[in-house]
């Protein structure tokens, strides 16, 4: 691969990483502090009020994947005078999006939480409070978006990452200052999350105005609008079907089972998106190049990262989950004081799900550089509804709560073959190819460093110590399985060289000193 694209990645990756590992030790704790001063009921209220608003705000989603991949490609093409009529254009359409949002957020989600959702009657007038703060925090995101959108196209994945613990910090001191207050702690707690989402929108206007020399224009370009509208419609697609089968399930647990119950689930959660963090730092890292190869006319070196990117985002799943996994009861009752019933089902199967998870992301931006997204859009969309009707048919049976994840896994296995064959007809590159010396080769890693990790787990007492222990265990265990069942002979060389250089230089550094 390219040398100072690969040492891009690489640092980018290295930079969100860190901080990766430092926002997501503060939002584990501060789950802990929020849940105890909150209790269960109060935070299964918040992550159900939380879930209205994602609702309402779903085409969001679509228009950050359209604003990211319209700058990436100007940049790709060095046309920087479109970058900035693209930026302009995205604040235009993400202002008017935010417009849409409250009215239709104030007409039916107000109905919708006091009329449809399971909340205690002795709560319902603090419910409508945060959801009002819930909205203006929505607000504030959905504006950010493209100044997001082009402080990641720039790759300042520094800012981006400071911006982050800014916000981890900010929410962990909110966690103390609702746990010692005697006023009413979930309205508190929503207001304060309201305002940090208010400073970081700030922060974002003042970076890319000052540093990155890109300011808001009133700019009506009608082609352009048709462009990016028509891409993030067809995402649309898709951000709709995710939101069906995300938050129509907390909805349908919600209504079967109660807010106690998703309580667990949220908790599961938060782990889990924490964990999958670590894979979409990466991700983050290389997207940019894979777009702007793609808008270089350089297919090469886009398969090359495709493929790089599939291989090394399964194998941090599997670093990072493996842990996990295998001390699922130690983690929970060493973060929890109280764990909700099915907390540890939920976690389990979210983990395992996510290591299929990882193979969408790098093959969805590949087929998005394109900007022909239609077909894929439409398929990706059939399969993921399908979720949400099969979890009912599932409740209404009597099963149990996480059986969700069950459908959710055996859809995303299916999905990943389609995601080849989409591979195949877009870019014309070998379906066998990627399925068995990229997936298989993957899966079969992954399947070898379980096992060998499992029996250890098995033999190593519950504490803390054993668990680092363990942890670095899996990144030995998935590295080597990696190196010699995921990566072919001539990718096995290039890691090895680029390991070797690396030590050789810090040697011959400390011999200087």
């Amino acid at each position: 691969m390219k040398e100072a694209s690969t040492k891009r990645i690489t640092k980018n990756t290295i930079t969100l990483t860190l901080r990766m590992f430092i926002t997501m030790g503060i939002s584990i704790y501060s789950s802990r502090i929020i849940l105890q001063a909150l209790g269960v009921v109060d935070y299964g209220i918040y992550n159900v009020i939380s879930g209205v608003i994602s609702m309402f705000s779903f085409l969001n989603t679509s228009m950050v994947a359209s604003t990211q991949r319209f700058l990436n490609y100007s940049l790709g093409e060095k046309d920087y005078s479109k970058t900035a009529k693209i930026f302009s254009t995205s604040i235009n359409l993400h202002f008017i999006l935010s417009i849409l949002l409250v009215i239709v957020a104030e007409a039916v989600g107000v109905y919708f939480l006091n009329h449809q959702l399971e909340i205690p009657s002795e709560r319902l007038v603090a419910a409508n409070i945060i959801f009002q703060f819930t909205i203006i925090t929505a607000v504030a995101n959905i504006i950010s978006v493209p100044y997001k959108a082009l402080i990641i196209a720039y790759e300042k994945m520094s800012i981006y990452a400071y911006e982050a613990i800014f916000q981890s910090v900010a929410t962990l001191l909110a966690s103390f200052i609702i746990l010692y207050t005697h006023n009413d702690r979930l309205i508190l707690y929503a207001f304060l999350l309201m305002s940090i989402g208010i400073i970081i929108r700030l922060f974002d206007s003042w970076y890319c105005s000052h540093r990155l020399s890109y300011k808001y224009h009133y700019i009506i370009d009608k082609n352009l609008y048709k462009e990016i509208l028509s891409f993030s419609g067809w995402s649309t697609l898709v951000t709709m079907a995710h939101l069906a089968y995300t938050q129509g399930t907390i909805f349908l647990i919600n209504v079967f089972f109660g807010p106690a119950i998703n309580a667990a689930q949220a908790l599961a959660n938060q782990v889990n998106l924490s964990l999958l963090t670590f894979n979409s730092n990466f991700v983050m890292a290389v997207k940019p190049q894979i777009i702007k190869s793609y808008a270089e006319k350089d297919l090469a070196y886009m398969k090359q990262l495709l493929i790089y990117s599939l291989k090394i985002s399964c194998l941090i799943m599997g670093i990072v989950t493996f842990p996990f996994i295998i001390k699922t009861d130690y983690i929970l009752n060493l973060w929890l004081k109280e764990v909700p019933t099915y907390t540890h089902e939920f976690l389990q199967l979210a983990l395992i799900l996510s290591i299929f998870v990882s193979f969408s992301d790098p093959i969805t931006t590949a087929i998005q550089a394109t900007g022909k997204i239609r077909n894929y859009q439409i398929t990706e969309f059939l399969f993921l509804i399908s979720i949400l009707p099969c979890t009912y048919f599932l409740f209404k049976l009597n099963y149990q709560p996480y059986s969700t994840y069950y459908i959710r896994i055996f859809i995303f296995i299916i999905l990943l073959i389609v995601r080849l064959l989409f591979l195949k007809l877009t870019f014309n590159f070998k379906f066998q190819f990627f399925l068995f010396n990229v997936i298989l080769r993957v899966i079969l890693s992954i399947g070898c460093s379980a096992t060998i990790l499992y029996y250890i787990g098995n033999f190593m007492p519950d504490n803390l110590c054993n668990f680092i222990i363990l942890c670095f265990l899996s990144l030995i265990v998935n590295g080597i399985c990696a190196l010699y069942i995921t990566f072919n002979k001539s990718e096995r060389q290039f890691i090895t060289n680029t390991i070797y250089a690396k030590l050789t230089r810090k040697n011959k550094l400390s011999q200087q000193l």
